[in-house]
């Protein structure tokens, strides 16, 4: 993973946090859901990207997307 990869994951892991933060006053039984919603919808084009582009490999991308899921679960558990 190149350094540029790496600091542009953790700043969308900033990002993801701050949503979740979002989703979680909703306090919904759709907010797990929703909030998966538009991290692939935001979120997965952009990583694909930087894949595509070579700052981060596979692992990196299937270590973020358990991050998220990880993250709506947590939701789900609210």
């Amino acid at each position: 993973m190149r350094p540029e990869g790496k600091a542009e994951l953790e700043a969308l892991r900033q990002v993801v946090l701050a949503w979740k933060e979002d989703y979680s006053r909703w306090a919904g039984a759709t907010a797990p859901a929703d909030f998966l919603a538009e991290v692939e919808e935001m979120v997965y084009p952009y990583l694909r990207r930087l894949y595509e582009c070579r700052y981060i490999g596979e692992e990196q991308v299937r270590e973020f997307w358990r991050f998220c899921e990880e993250q709506a679960k947590a939701l789900l558990n609210s």
